[in-house]
């Protein structure tokens, strides 16, 4: 009986940590209406009459793919932690929402494709950046739970900076009609992903003082991620039919990296942001530690 209840309850955890992954990654995209975009690829597709898929699909929408992908991976593991304190069952619930959500996807766009260069080559960039993006969600998850200090809080930058994307993404569901709030978020990423840096590091502390390589992990991935989205943004955008000669690709491909570059230079963004969230951080790891001290010395008394 009680292994039973056992089983019952594992899988129940899988069960709600998959849905909930899904249905938390995807949420930008259902708010937007889940269709299928236009697009050469699939050119039988009229304008707001595509087939519903699970995740973010068309070539405009590749960041966003990748991003709630990696959130698919993210959030079940997290949450079957919180519930189980096991990775496990989260672990499978992730594969299970990933399995459903990416076949339904593939299986949709695949089919409209028509055979040409262009639409296979944009089909297997949505499996292979789907796949990728889940497996580097799972790994940070289970590093953010149970990994050292250090990579703990390396992790947790990761997704600090992911979730600050998916924001932006919820927030602009409809690019056509954009608020003056909407506008203010948007301008405004930079210091919102500082402020979140910000609680990962004071969280996170600077003891033992290995956490440290923590807080320099935090900072290159918050800076490289979202420079590699601005790439992967810019492939999407200017892809057209999805460049069907090898001269086409090679150019697509040599002009992404020119964008990578060009994010990455310390020249082109701001680097106060990440330098007041250094500073905002320690401050609040002293005040963590303090906090904690003296609730040790009472608890003493």
């Amino acid at each position: 009986m009680s292994s039973s209840s056992s089983l019952l309850r594992g899988t129940a955890v899988v069960l709600v940590a998959g849905s909930l992954g899904w249905l938390a990654a995807a949420l930008p995209w259902l708010l937007e209406g889940g269709r299928l975009p236009i697009s050469s690829a699939w050119p039988s597709v009229v304008p707001d009459a595509g087939p519903w898929v699970a995740l973010p699909a068309g070539e405009h929408r590749l960041s966003a793919l990748l991003v709630t992908c990696g959130l698919v991976g993210v959030v079940p593991v997290v949450v079957g932690h919180l519930l189980r304190r096991s990775l496990w069952p989260g672990v499978a619930g992730a594969l299970v929402a990933a399995t459903l959500s990416i076949g339904d996807t593939w299986r949709t766009i695949d089919s409209l494709s028509g055979g040409s260069r262009g639409a296979e080559l944009l089909v297997a960039a949505h499996l292979g950046l789907a796949l990728l993006g889940l497996l580097v969600g799972l790994v940070v998850a289970i590093a953010s739970c149970r990994g050292p200090r250090w990579l703990r809080t390396t992790a947790r930058g990761a997704v600090a900076t992911v979730l600050v994307s998916w924001v932006l993404d919820l927030v602009v569901t409809d690019p056509i009609s954009i608020s003056g709030w909407q506008t203010w978020v948007i301008a405004h990423q930079q210091h919102l992903l500082a402020a979140v840096l910000a609680v990962v590091l004071a969280v996170a502390g600077w003891r033992p003082l290995t956490t440290l390589l923590g807080w320099l992990g935090a900072l290159a991935v918050v800076w490289v991620i979202p420079a590699g989205l601005t790439a992967l943004t810019y492939l999407g955008s200017y892809a057209g039919g999805w460049a069907s000669t090898s001269a086409g690709q090679s150019e697509l491909v040599d002009g992404a990296l020119d964008v990578l570059r060009a994010a990455l230079d310390p020249t082109n963004r701001p680097v106060w942001p990440l330098a007041a969230a250094l500073v905002a951080g320690a401050g609040g790891a002293a005040v963590l530690a303090l906090v904690r001290s003296r609730r040790a010395g009472t608890a003493a008394l």
